[in-house]
């Protein structure tokens, strides 16, 4: 990367719903980096992807200094290994709990950088994806931002030739486009025009989050079989995140994606557990008098107004239309303890 002007964002910019187009990135090659990236790679197997991968990080053009890779070996026989084409701060760490959220996770508690790079292991950046990245995240700290990914089937190369190659394009093309993403996009106006949709756009394969505001929202959902990514991205879209799709950031996915190869199924399954946490999708909610896990609205009372106005504030919200709704009624239980008392402030006489 050349020296250039650090980027930095406009100082009346504001973000309207999912907007991010407020912004200005920098070109590629012509800013100067400060902030330090943690990509997390959780794996299962898959050695020889996975040497690819780093081979591809070893040769970003985002400053090596402020990269570091953390490996999740997630319970692989034989175990991983890190190969010699690597960028060199790399670590290797083990997560025995099973799944790729619990890898993840493990990896978050072990990372140390201002952004964290979710990177799937078979999934190869091309040479500017992380600077493409970053240069996003210098400009805000609520920024949560996506590559294009492209799923290739060619033969793989070996790591030298993927660290050697200008443009990787030259090694993985004829490639197909993510779809899924490529119609989410189409509808929603490029995220900007359906706010509501946006976090969807979170997906591990190669996503970043800034490390802070991924802490505060919390890990990944490791109760969830399928569709972590996508709930943790609801979470972070109710703590503010905006969500932009960047085109320069290219990742090429070594074979299809397991959705590709089996849609019915998986989608059969993660939607189960998708529609008990995220309200937004209501198509998914279709049973009236069902109970969810995230209700669609979440009603705070304070117990301080009294009892007879409380009880006509909750009453009142669940006569209403919406039976998709939960109430919470804010007071000083824990000052409450067991205790012998009246039931009544005064005094009552009892005739025999």
């Amino acid at each position: 990367m050349t020296a250039g002007a650090a980027a930095t964002a406009p100082a009346c910019a504001r973000i309207r719903g999912n907007d991010y187009t407020a912004l200005a990135p920098p070109a590629l090659g012509s800013w100067t980096p400060s902030l330090t990236v943690s990509v997390v790679v959780p794996a299962y197997n898959g050695q020889r992807k996975l040497d690819l991968v780093l081979a591809g990080l070893a040769a970003q053009t985002y400053p090596a200094e402020l990269i570091e890779v953390v490996v999740v070996d997630n319970g692989s026989d034989p175990p991983l290994r890190l190969g010699p084409i690597r960028p060199e701060l790399t670590r290797l760490i083990t997560c025995e709990s099973p799944g790729r959220p619990s890898a993840r996770n493990a990896g978050l508690a072990a990372a140390t950088g201002d952004v964290i790079h979710w990177l799937d292991s078979d999934v190869v950046p091309a040479r500017q994806a992380v600077e493409a990245h970053m240069r996003w995240h210098h400009l805000a700290p609520y920024l949560v931002v996506a590559s294009y990914l492209r799923f290739t089937s060619a033969e793989p190369p070996a790591p030298e030739v993927v660290a050697e190659t200008a443009d990787l394009a030259a090694l993985f093309e004829p490639a197909e486009p993510h779809q899924w993403l490529i119609d989410l996009l189409e509808r929603t106006g490029g995220l900007v025009e359906d706010p509501h949709r946006a976090f969807s756009l979170h997906v591990g394969g190669a996503t970043s989050v800034n490390a802070r505001l991924l802490r505060r929202t919390g890990p990944m959902d490791v109760d969830l079989v399928l569709g972590q990514d996508t709930e943790l991205g609801y979470r972070l879209a109710q703590a503010g995140a905006v969500f932009v799709p960047d085109p320069e950031a290219v990742g090429y996915h070594l074979g299809p994606s397991m959705r590709m190869r089996d849609k019915a199924p998986i989608d059969r399954v993660s939607h189960a557990f998708i529609a008990d946490r995220i309200p937004s999708y209501r198509w998914l909610r279709s049973h009236p008098g069902r109970s969810w896990k995230v209700p669609y609205v979440q009603v705070t009372v304070e117990a301080d107004a009294g009892y007879d106005a409380v009880r006509a504030t909750v009453d009142a919200v669940l006569a209403g239309t919406i039976p998709d709704v939960a109430v919470e009624i804010i007071g000083p239980w824990d000052t409450l303890v067991p205790e012998r008392r009246a039931p009544s402030p005064t005094p009552i006489s009892i005739w025999c």
